[in-house]
Formats: C-alpha cells, sequence, structure tokens
C-alpha cells in the first residue's frame, strides 16, 4: 500500500560548506488532503524566516503521531 511521507530536513553553512541534516524522516500516520494543506514563509523576530506547514487530514480526526515509527 502507498503511505504518503515527510521529510523535514535544515540546512546551515558551515565554515563555507553547506551541511544538511534530517529533522524527520517516514511514512505519515494518517493520509493527509494535499489540496487542504499548505505552507508558508514566516519572519521571526530574531530577522530569519520559519517555513510553517498545515497539514490537512483526509479523514478529520486527532493526530495520535505525525510518523510511523
Amino acid at each position: 500500500p502507498w503511505a504518503p511521507l515527510l521529510l523535514v530536513a535544515r540546512g546551515a553553512l558551515v565554515g563555507g560548506d553547506f551541511k544538511l541534516a534530517t529533522l524527520l524522516d517516514g511514512a505519515l500516520f494518517q493520509d493527509v488532503d494535499p489540496a487542504a494543506s499548505s505552507w508558508t514563509l514566516v519572519d521571526t523576530d530574531l530577522g530569519s524566516a520559519e517555513l510553517q506547514v498545515t497539514l490537512a487530514k483526509k479523514v478529520p480526526m486527532r493526530w495520535l503521531m505525525l510518523v510511523r515509527a
């Protein structure tokens, strides 16, 4: 069966080299509705930006967990 996947990574310049660290990687615990989901960049008080992601579930119910363990 098909499982929706989620990969969250953070990148930074370290000593002139771009380094990427994986924060989350796995199959989502529930199916999502891509058309009802969204993302946006939000400015922070620190002068940087945050990526905010809103995932809407296909079947409305609370999340038991984000990714399968």
